[in-house]
Parts: C-alpha cells; structure tokens; sequence
C-alpha cells in the first residue's frame, strides 16, 4: 500500500477508520492512504459495514 500525506491533519502515511457497536467490538478495520479524505474513508467504512453486518 502506498503512503500518503494529509497536510490539514499533519499525518504521514495511512489513516486507520474503525467501526465498532455499542460493546465495543470490532465490525469493520479499514486502511487507506492519508491523503483520502476523511468523509471519504468514513462513508467507505461504514458502507462496507452495513454490508457486512445488515442487522447492526
């Protein structure tokens, strides 16, 4: 995976978005580059997550 920069945020590398329910337990990890917009990656992760887990 390549690395990115995200000069706003001042972040080298890769940006991590997670998903969890109200326990606290892990439903989605996604990695992208830092430069990837944060609603980006957000709707991403959260698409994929109501894919994988409909009744959440």
């Amino acid at each position: 995976m390549t690395r990115g920069f995200d000069a706003g945020e001042k972040v080298k590398g890769r940006k991590r978005f997670i998903v969890t329910d109200t326990l606290g337990l892990l439903l989605t990890a996604h990695v992208v580059t830092a430069s990837v917009q944060d609603r980006d990656g957000a709707k991403r992760s959260l698409l994929w997550t109501r894919l994988d887990h409909p009744t959440c």
